[in-house]
């Protein structure tokens, strides 16, 4: 969706300029370049909002990613939605399996990006790690080192 918005924003601009261009033109015009972008945004916005509607307090809504290199360490977390509990003793509940301790842990998180999925690691005690997805960046780090997670 965002070509075709970048392009209609210079077809229209084109327009606009050689004065070739009416109202009609300019409200279809904005149409095609501001509908896009506001679904694009807006379904980060969600996601954001669900995120915390599903995590309260000290805990934040992850979604666990299938890693994509070999398991570092004995400990593994099965793939799906769960939630770091990030209070005085730091658990990561998955949606299904055992809740893992954060004891000694340490959080990484990717670069970040206006457009992308947040990708976050934990790195336990054992060397183990769990990729995570998490769109809320903010309040995770912040939970994360207020639980005295070490935030790489």
């Amino acid at each position: 969706m965002l070509p075709v918005a970048g392009g209609g924003l210079i077809v229209l601009l084109a327009r606009v300029t050689s004065g070739g261009v009416r109202v009609d033109g300019v409200v279809i015009g904005v149409g095609i370049v501001v509908v896009p972008i506001l679904v694009v945004y807006g379904s980060f916005v969600v996601r954001l909002l669900a995120g915390r509607v599903r995590a309260s307090g000290r805990e934040v809504a992850v979604r666990v990613l299938v890693d994509d290199v070999p398991a570092q360490g004995p400990v593994t977390v099965d793939p799906g939605r769960a939630v770091l509990d990030l209070g005085e003793r730091p658990v990561l509940r998955p949606g299904s399996g055992v809740p893992v301790g954060l004891d000694g842990a340490a959080l990484i998180s990717g670069q970040p990006r206006m457009f992308a999925a947040r990708r976050h690691w934990v790195v336990l005690a054992d060397e183990s790690q769990v990729p995570l997805a998490c769109a809320d960046v903010r309040r995770l780090r912040g939970r994360a080192d207020a639980a005295g997670l070490r935030v790489l």
